[in-house]
């Protein structure tokens, strides 16, 4: 069963000693109940504490945050000035063009790569049929497939991830 989550912009502010200033969410009362999918506040990478864009003035930065209708109405309430709902359309672009942005597309095992490289070129020196292996090496430079070798990063565009881990955004 798909989880309901709502995508939340965060404002994260900066400490006195340059650290990241974030709202204080587990003082929340359901902070015992499920929040839901989560890999913390997602951080956007094309401003930051230090820089000065017009969304993120220097000391501020916004980040990403997916939480329960329960979460959200406590934080809403709790955070008003530090939290943003954010619509599906603007979630997804804010993890695919802000959070993910510096993330690659594929995912490149190059020890893998290399041993397979090096298992063909042993079967050669001694003649034999490199059929097998050379299956595996066609199938590891296949982004899509499970052989390892070069994989699709599944946490670089949001659609990808809201598919591995069953979520709908509301």
């Amino acid at each position: 069963m798909n989880e309901k989550l709502i995508p939340i912009k965060v404002k994260v502010g900066q400490k006195e000693d340059g650290g990241y200033d974030y709202p204080k969410f587990g003082d929340l009362i359901s902070k015992s109940s499920k929040i839901g999918f989560t890999r913390g506040i997602k951080l956007d990478k094309t401003s930051g504490l230090a820089k000065n864009t017009p969304d993120s003035p220097i000391g501020t930065v916004w980040g990403l945050k997916f939480v329960s209708q329960a979460f959200y109405d406590e934080a809403v309430t709790a955070f008003s000035d530090k939290i943003v709902r954010l619509t599906p359309q603007e979630a997804e672009d804010f993890w695919n063009n802000k959070a993910q942005i510096e993330e690659d597309d594929n995912i490149v095992d190059t020890e893998r790569l290399k041993g397979l490289d090096a298992q063909r070129n042993l079967i050669v020196a001694v003649k034999g049929d490199t059929t097998d292996v050379d299956v595996r090496i066609v199938n590891a430079l296949d982004p899509n497939h499970k052989e390892r070798g070069i994989n699709k990063n599944k946490n670089r565009y949001f659609a990808d991830v809201k598919f591995d881990v069953d979520i709908d955004i509301i």
